[in-house]
């Protein structure tokens, strides 16, 4: 019957199909991370193909470690990473091959991506009779009902994965209209259709299914009669799986560079409201006009063309502390500039990760965020804080001291490094089971205050350099 799933085809080889609608930031380094993975993999490949051609079939037979990466374009603070060889094993008879297609979409107007991107896709995928795709992996901005309702031949794949980077039902809006409805409502559709649906924190999970009862309310009538069944089916399909981060890629070193004379700020974050850059800049008020600290200040990340008005005050006030203002474009002045700071500071609203965070820990920031969303996850108690009166008290405490801002920090970084994780992702596309726990198999960081996290900064540096340059 045509109904039927396909079939899987042997463990020999799996055909994936990638989604992504929003390829652009966190999103394409994802995917970026993830590519190495198939066999025919070229790292040029993604960036060389003529962009109107949004279909990206990985099917070449050069060597990963073979291909010529100096022609490949670095075009966000944090984007492509240089594939690195993998730990010994990683090619064994325990794994299939994996051939990815990539299919995206250029990374702006995340509304309509979400709203619309079901539609175009719909229409240029290629036809999955000819293609016989094992596994579907998309990111959560995808509307997957939407699109396997239009095309019953993707609907035929045996195994459909749903990868949330961030979920609408703890998402903070600026100015609620009913139409912020509808972005919630496609995730939860695209969920109760999914076969795998994944996490990329506990935090982002929790708050997912937790608000889904609730967030139904919001429907003035005709409610579903099982909203208790739905939350159970999508409870019992999740799973969390960190982000992979490429640690390994990060210069080495940072500590001689590190700033020891004078507090450095460092502040790696979108220009958008929910970052909360105005509680951010008016903690830095404060901390020049009335505490009369000594600072340097660098502001990077994205920014777009609505910028919080904050920001063109800050520019003005702080003026004699800055010393970086703006978007970077290469990875390596990217780390640069985060290897010259010695604190790095969010005031978030909103946060299901923090890659910036993370990184600019591993270079050295001493990281301060608040006691909310995924931070108690992912950072030990002593890089929390209870309020921004808590916060400018520890700026002023750096301030005075910048020499003895700890170094080096005990944060569990191997938790979301690459090197370390990347057999989940495989796992993963086998459709491995695994331990229904409700989250990863992964360890979750522990964190107590008698014990260091699983490894130090310098730890961390010299196990992925030794696993890089096997």
């Amino acid at each position: 019957m045509t109904n039927k799933k396909q079939q899987p085809s042997l463990m020999i080889e799996r055909r994936i199909l990638i989604i992504e609608p929003f390829y652009s930031g966190s999103h394409k380094r994802f995917i970026e991370t993830l590519l190495p993975l198939s066999v025919d993999y070229d790292s040029v490949l993604a960036h060389t193909l003529p962009h109107n051609n949004p279909i990206k079939q990985i099917n070449n037979d050069k060597n990963p470690q073979q291909s010529n990466h100096s022609t490949s374009k670095v075009c966000a603070n944090s984007s492509m990473n240089k594939p690195s060889k993998l730990p010994t094993g990683s090619q064994s008879s325990k794994w299939p091959r994996f051939k990815f297609t990539l299919v995206e979409m250029t990374g702006k107007k995340w509304h309509w991506r979400s709203r619309t991107s079901a539609l175009y896709l719909s229409r240029v995928i290629i036809n999955n009779a000819d293609q016989h795709f094992d596994v579907l992996f998309t990111s959560s901005i995808l509307n997957l009902a939407e699109l396997i309702a239009l095309r019953p031949d993707i609907a035929r794949i045996s195994y459909k994965i749903i990868y949330f980077h961030e979920n609408q039902l703890a998402y903070p809006i600026q100015h609620h209209k009913e139409r912020d409805f509808q972005y919630g409502y496609n995730q939860i559709l695209s969920s109760l259709v999914a076969d795998k649906i994944v996490f990329n924190s506990k935090y982002n999970r929790t708050s997912f299914i937790g608000n889904i009862r609730t967030f139904l309310k919001m429907m003035p009538d005709y409610r579903p009669p099982d909203i208790d069944q739905m939350i159970y089916s999508i409870e019992q399909k999740s799973r969390i799986l960190y982000y992979p981060i490429r640690f390994n890629n990060i210069p080495l070193m940072h500590a001689q560079r590190r700033e020891k004379k004078i507090l450095h700020i460092i502040w790696p974050h979108r220009w958008e409201h929910d970052k909360n850059p105005e509680a951010f800049f008016n903690i830095l008020f404060r901390l020049k006009e009335e505490r009369q600290i000594p600072f340097k200040l660098s502001v990077l990340g994205e920014n777009y063309s609505e910028i919080p008005k904050i920001f063109v005050e800050a520019k003005t006030r702080l003026a004699e502390q800055i010393v970086h203002w703006g978007y970077v474009e290469s990875n390596q002045d990217y780390y640069d500039v985060l290897a010259s700071g010695n604190c790095c500071i969010s005031t978030a609203l909103h946060e299901f990760f923090g890659v910036s965070m993370l990184e600019a820990a591993y270079c050295g920031c001493y990281p301060l965020c608040p006691s909310r969303l995924v931070y108690p996850e992912i950072f030990p108690a002593q890089y929390i804080y209870e309020s921004d009166e808590q916060l400018l008290s520890k700026l002023e405490e750096f301030g005075r001291q910048p020499d003895k801002i700890p170094l080096p920090l005990d944060i569990a970084y191997d938790v979301f490094d690459w090197i370390y994780c990347q057999d989940e992702y495989r796992s993963l596309f086998t459709k491995i089971n695994h331990k229904d726990d409700g989250g990863s198999d992964r360890s979750t960081p522990q964190h107590s205050p008698t014990q260091p996290a699983l490894i130090s900064t310098l730890t961390s540096k010299f196990k992925s350099s030794v696993l890089n340059h096997k």
